[in-house]
């Protein structure tokens, strides 16, 4: 199974701008664990997946390998690409 972690801040407008998309694209994904990590609260692990801005978006596998990153805003579209193109 496929786990998609979302990077992410409190005073990051848009990460505020993709939450909305996120939410709804990854209900519609029923094969996917999804994680939300706020890089302040966490900032270990945003450092182990090397995070250097938010909202970061990335894909893993069932061994934690790293399948797909992205980072900024993205539309429907392309965060459902990223999500399944891997």
């Amino acid at each position: 199974m496929k786990t998609v972690l979302k990077f992410s801040a409190n005073f990051c407008l848009p990460c505020k701008q993709l939450k909305p998309i996120f939410d709804d694209v990854t209900k519609d994904i029923s094969d996917i664990k999804v994680i939300e990590i706020d890089v302040e609260e966490h900032p270990e692990i945003a450092s182990k997946y090397k995070v250097r801005c938010v909202p970061t978006v990335i894909v893993t596998d069932e061994n934690d390998n790293i399948l797909a990153m992205k980072s900024g805003t993205m539309s429907k579209e392309q965060l459902t690409n990223l999500i399944k193109g891997c």
